[in-house]
């Protein structure tokens, strides 16, 4: 984990929390376990960034995941606007995943079976208006 102070990046463990300030990004250890997990990945499935990317000092867990799995030769399906935002700021290569959806939450409740209404109201209209 990582958090500013004085200006500077500080990286800590978990045994070091609370911190003296707020979490702002995944640590560098943790994100070179998460790139392991990830070249080994058959399916992914990535909702939100885990870092304020938007501060140069605390992308580095979001630059180098996504780019992890925008490499990967696995099934990646990415959700979210903020995480598309970060691919977009980030410069990641958009080809590199099988999937991007702007709905982050809708996919994760559709890939957990849960009830789209918006989704059961377009099948509803299809079979009302099937010629």
């Amino acid at each position: 984990m990582a958090y500013k102070l004085n200006g500077e990046r500080v990286e800590i463990t978990t045994k070091e929390l609370p911190a003296k300030g707020i979490i702002e990004d995944i640590g560098k250890r943790t994100t070179q376990i998460y790139k392991a997990v990830i070249e080994a990945a058959k399916t992914m499935v990535v909702k939100g960034p885990p870092g304020v990317y938007e501060d140069s000092d605390f992308e580095i867990g979001t630059k180098e995941i996504l780019e992890a799995i925008s490499k990967s030769d696995g099934f990646s399906l990415v959700g979210g606007g903020h995480t598309l935002s970060a691919i977009e700021a980030l410069r990641i290569n958009e080809r590199g995943f099988s999937h991007i959806s702007l709905g982050g939450g809708a996919l994760i409740n559709y890939l957990s079976g849960r009830r789209l209404p918006a989704f059961e109201a377009l099948q509803l209209a299809a079979k009302r208006y099937k010629a």
